[in-house]
């Protein structure tokens, strides 16, 4: 627990002194503690998806939102309680879109089961 406090702590005060993001990851990848599980492939791009989403494209789709500001439903645009969370496809499966990071949005549970236009 004690190094997912640090990575974070490391994270927000580069955040907060005004770091470019490469100037934080290199610092998060200087920093000995994250050197066995932190890896160089930002946003996962070269990783080949299938159509449901995995739980790594679940958590990046969530900290990327999580992290700009208060959560919101991307359907409704209501606010999201962090309980309450379900990750929804920007191209529906049906259309041919896939698990990926880039293909996530955060929406209530009731917006992502509805039909949506």
């Amino acid at each position: 627990m004690k190094h997912l406090q640090l990575l974070y702590q490391m994270v927000l005060d580069g955040l907060v002194e005004c770091r470019t993001e490469a100037e934080i990851l290199q610092a998060l990848f200087s920093e000995r503690k994250f050197t066995s599980f932190l890896k160089l492939d930002p946003f996962f791009e070269k990783v080949e998806y299938g159509r449901d989403f995995d739980s790594e494209a679940k958590s990046t789709a969530f900290l990327r939102e999580a992290l700009k500001n208060a959560l919101r439903c991307q359907i409704c645009q209501g606010f999201i309680h962090t309980k309450s969370i379900s990750i929804d496809h920007l191209e529906r499966k049906e259309d041919g879109g896939f698990g990926s990071p880039n293909n996530a949005q955060l929406t209530h549970p009731y917006c992502n089961t509805t039909y949506k236009n």
